[in-house]
């Protein structure tokens, strides 16, 4: 079983998202279900490119939005799956709806290691688009090959023991970084 990962980073406004049905924000308390993949298949993405077809593409996002607070520039970060450019082939069992999950709380994981960079950058009383942009991409880029180790690792979800060790794994970090749950860094 081959899986694909697309995700992009996107800077929109909170009405443009708020807005949008097709759009889950990461919750803990709410997991991907077969229904979340409503994109078709020839209007996603054309997976030719990538020598594979994949069972399943999951289009995951960040949220930013920048905006000024007494002063102080605030960022709001989030991590969001977009339904109507997710899809499946054929059909979607659990290890793939875990694995597609996986990569959604990979994204809420880095978007929390996002907000405690930024919350340290605040104690030093550093409130820069610049400062902010730079711990924002630098740790995109992690998110990117920490991604594709868990894809390699599991070889795209196909060696399920080794997915669940990375479920475990993938948990036991976003535990450690509960204090970042919300969406403003401190």
């Amino acid at each position: 079983m081959r899986i694909l990962l697309f995700i992009t980073l996107i800077i929109c406004s909170q009405q443009l998202i708020g807005q949008n049905d097709s759009i889950i924000f990461w919750d803990e308390d709410n997991k991907l279900t077969k229904s979340d993949f409503k994109g078709s298949v020839i209007d996603s993405i054309k997976t030719k490119q990538f020598g594979i077809t994949p069972t399943a593409v999951s289009f995951i996002g960040l949220s930013i939005i920048y905006k000024h607070v007494q002063g102080n520039l605030q960022v709001s970060i989030k991590s969001y799956f977009d339904r109507n450019k997710s899809f499946y082939r054929d059909s979607i069992g659990k290890s793939t709806l875990d694995h597609e999950q996986c990569h959604f709380d990979i994204s809420e994981l880095y978007v929390r290691k996002m907000r405690k960079k930024i919350s340290n950058l605040k104690r030093k009383n550093i409130y820069t688009e610049k400062a902010f942009n730079a711990v924002i991409d630098s740790l995109n880029v992690e998110r990117y090959k920490y991604n594709d180790k868990f894809d390699f690792d599991t070889f795209y979800g196909s060696i399920e023991s080794v997915q669940n060790e990375w479920i475990e794994r993938i948990q036991s970090e976003l535990n450690e970084l509960s204090d970042f749950k919300c969406t403003i860094a401190d």
